[in-house]
């Protein structure tokens, strides 16, 4: 997946709040293509119920996943900063794009759902690790599970595999890329 991770402005080169827009694009990019590759694979997401309650696994996963790199990067207070303008971001994202189904409660505060099963979810990824190498086999096999759930009885037999050996590779990488390229001088010792 191609992303554009350079500044026309380069005074926001670097800054975390800044680029957290960008990195949430970036996520939401990454949750949709895996979407797209699940269905070009023939699992079942027969609904946009199911299809944004996947995407939303796929953003949580990434958003920790940010939150792993950024503690190579970032202060405490950077990274704080970071992680929650990302996820306030996504949510905003997921929330105008879960809107547009027809027949959805326009009243229901989808951000502030994605935000409190966020929260959730930190506490099971934080018993994961995450080396340099990437997130580990839990941490991987964790989001699988999750999207498996999400599917029917005769698509959890492969999901897991497709998940861990498949998808979140690419993610990894992608994601990996752009923090490295909008963050290419911070340092956890800069305040």
């Amino acid at each position: 997946m191609r992303i554009k991770t350079e500044w026309h402005n380069p005074a926001h080169a670097g800054d975390a709040q800044q680029s957290s827009g960008v990195v949430a694009l970036i996520c939401w990019r990454l949750a949709s293509a895996a979407i797209a590759s699940l269905r070009k694979e023939d699992y079942r997401i027969t609904d946009p119920a199911q299809g944004y309650a996947i995407i939303a696994e796929i953003l949580y996963f990434l958003v920790h996943l940010a939150d792993r790199m950024a503690y190579e990067k970032f202060s405490p207070e950077q990274r704080l900063a970071f992680v929650t303008a990302l996820a306030n971001r996504l949510g905003e994202i997921l929330h105008d794009n879960v809107l547009d189904v027809p027949g959805v409660d326009r009243d229901a505060d989808y951000k502030g759902q994605f935000i409190a099963r966020l929260n959730q979810r930190a506490d099971d990824y934080a018993t994961f690790g995450y080396t340099e190498a990437g997130p580990d086999f839990g941490f991987v096999r964790y989001l699988g599970l999750r999207i498996m759930d999400q599917l029917p009885p005769q698509d959890r037999s492969w999901i897991v595999d497709q998940i861990m050996d498949i998808e979140v590779p690419k993610m990894v990488k992608t994601l990996k890329k752009a923090i490295i390229e909008l963050f290419p001088n911070s340092r956890k010792s800069e305040a």
